[in-house]
């Protein structure tokens, strides 16, 4: 599926059989689009904890996995390109039909135990609230010249709804108590955090401040029946994401990578118990893979020590051990790769010049709109000892050598084709565009630089070129 769907995380309160740890999945895939079908989930709110399990589609169409979970929770089935959002519950036995030429249209479940009629019911919530329609009606309401109130007061009737079919479908069919609590948490934090983020989404579509869009003294009057502070939803990735935008609204301040340390102090004030702990766990995260890295590992020490039992540490240590190889004054990881002439260039070719390295493709957006103010960035340091170094992770050579024609894109140019080879890789890239500021002596001087676009990468620069 295209939308992401309400789902929850929710503990099984029934008596189960001696199976209950596990889930049997089968399924029958008409026109199948390849040979797997996969259902993973998260264990907890963090990125790179997650738990996946994969099976063959036969030649019929045929498939069968069994999942082993110790709770109820959400998961994600997913076969060719296309996925969908389910929920487990242990011991239950689900029967998956679907053709892919209507995916989202024609997926159903039958089976045994509750989270069949559950499963049902998600379907019929996505087809009525993430399909294509809804996303037609939600770009008409978030467009530039609508009022914010009138985008609030549209989320607000969309809520509404998304909770009166919650109802009608439980008075119908018997569903699970803690699914019908955690439905209609995901559901209430869900609508809060878009209207807690319209203001973000007006100043971007405008390409203003925050501050300078007008907001009614009574628009956020949605917050005052929110339990905020929620023990029973920890775990939830919504109920998380939505602590974020709260934290950030009560701080006055826009969401930025500079900010984060302050968040997370304000997180301390805010919340407590495993809410603050969860909070605390998912902000470190968000750090360690994009803020300041210095700050990000005496908090991620801090929360270690004071949380060692904690189940989130094994992630964050991994996300730290991740990002500590790509410290300021860390050797930069070397490479050998091929310029556009299938001439070889290492990165050990510009010592004794700062590097500023840009790893893109042209299928990539946002690379591409970087790309004028990269050239701007380029003329102001004509002269200087600054290499642009642009490394393509692009999948095929003429794809890459077709986006060096069409943006006219100049510089020192590198083929590194795909986020799994090694180049990207050793220095942890996982999405692009990806930058990284390198010191004459080849050490790292910022691994989190600013982007062309942003102008602090002027002052950066600068700095860097004063180093020995």
């Amino acid at each position: 599926m295209k939308g992401k769907l309400f789902l929850v995380c929710a503990f099984l309160l029934i008596s189960l059989p001696m199976w209950a740890g596990e889930v049997v999945i089968k399924g029958k895939i008409d026109n199948p689009a390849g040979k797997k079908v996969a259902v993973r989930y998260d264990p907890i709110v963090l990125r790179g904890s997650s738990v996946s399990t994969t099976a063959d589609v036969n030649d019929k169409g045929e498939f069968s996995l069994k999942i082993e979970t110790d709770k109820a929770r959400f998961a994600t089935f997913s076969h060719g390109r296309e996925r969908s959002d389910i929920y487990l519950i242990p011991g239950d036995v689900l029967k998956i039909t679907l053709d892919t030429e209507a995916f989202d249209e024609t997926l159903a479940f039958k089976g045994k135990g509750e989270s069949v009629a559950i499963n049902n019911y998600m379907q019929m919530h996505f087809l009525k609230f993430e399909d294509d329609a809804y996303f037609e009606e939600y770009k008409k309401m978030t467009a530039n010249e609508i009022p914010i109130t009138d985008t609030r007061d549209w989320y607000l009737e969309k809520m509404g709804e998304q909770l009166s079919l919650l109802k009608q479908f439980s008075d119908s069919v018997t569903l699970n108590q803690d699914f019908l609590t955690k439905m209609d948490g995901r559901i209430h934090y869900q609508s809060m955090t878009q209207m807690l983020n319209i203001v973000s989404y007006k100043a971007y579509r405008l390409k203003v401040d925050m501050d300078e869009i007008e907001v009614p003294d009574n628009f956020y009057k949605f917050l005052a029946k929110v339990e905020v502070d929620n023990p029973a939803m920890v775990g939830d990735p919504i109920y998380n994401r939505f602590l974020m935008s709260y934290s950030y609204h009560k701080s006055g301040a826009s969401p930025s990578v500079e900010g984060m340390a302050d968040i997370l102090q304000l997180g301390r004030e805010l919340y407590k118990g495993d809410v603050l702990t969860m909070f605390q766990a998912s902000m470190i995260h968000d750090m360690l893979r994009y803020g300041d890295f210095f700050k990000a590992e005496e908090a991620y020490h801090n929360f270690k020590g004071a949380n060692p039992e904690s189940e989130y540490v094994a992630t964050l240590t991994d996300a730290y051990d991740k990002v500590a190889v790509l410290a300021p004054g860390k050797e930069a990881p070397g490479f050998t790769l091929v310029n556009e002439e299938g001439e070889e260039v290492s990165l050990s070719d510009y010592k004794g010049k700062v590097v500023y390295l840009d790893f893109w493709a042209s299928w990539c957006g946002p690379c591409r709109g970087e790309m004028p103010y990269s050239k701007k960035l380029k003329a102001k340091f004509e002269g200087k000892d600054v290499v642009f170094l642009y490394v393509s992770i692009d999948n095929t050579k003429d794809a890459w050598l077709k986006g060096i024609e069409d943006m006219q894109i100049e510089g020192e140019h590198a083929f590194a084709p795909g986020f799994q080879h090694e180049v990207p890789k050793s220095y942890g890239v996982e999405g692009i565009p990806a930058y990284f500021l390198i010191n004459k002596d080849g050490t790292i001087a910022n691994s989190r630089p600013a982007r062309p676009s942003n102008d602090k990468i002027y002052d950066q620069i600068e700095e860097a070129l004063k180093s020995p």
